[in-house]
């Protein structure tokens, strides 16, 4: 039993490190686009945080795609203008999914 087309309603980025050094030595990370795919994306569970007179909102999320792409789990995910650190990648063979558990970066 795979996975079914009609789940999967929003459009996610995957997104990969790439780092260099500059004329300074210093290191720089770029993001680079790996794939943009189609995703079933649930939210798993949310609290609001005050840290330093700052209020975060932290939440985490659940993608699932197909098995077509190699994930790693130091990568990025931007999903409606918001960028999420991935935090664990978990295989499915049977269903030919990805199940991807992600927390959002506050900027």
């Amino acid at each position: 039993m795979g996975l079914r087309a009609g789940l999967l309603r929003e459009t996610i980025t995957i997104l990969r490190p790439i780092v260099s050094r500059n004329d300074y030595g210093e290191q720089t990370t770029t993001w680079e686009t790996v794939a943009s795919t189609r995703a079933r994306v649930d939210f798993r569970n949310g609290s609001r945080a005050v840290d330093v007179h700052e209020v975060t909102n932290l939440f985490t999320v659940t993608f699932i795609i197909r098995r077509f792409y190699q994930v790693d789990g130091h990568w990025r995910i931007r999903w409606k203008d918001r960028l999420y650190n991935i935090e664990s990648v978990n295989e499915e063979p049977t269903r030919q999914s990805v199940t991807i558990i992600a927390s959002v970066i506050n900027e």
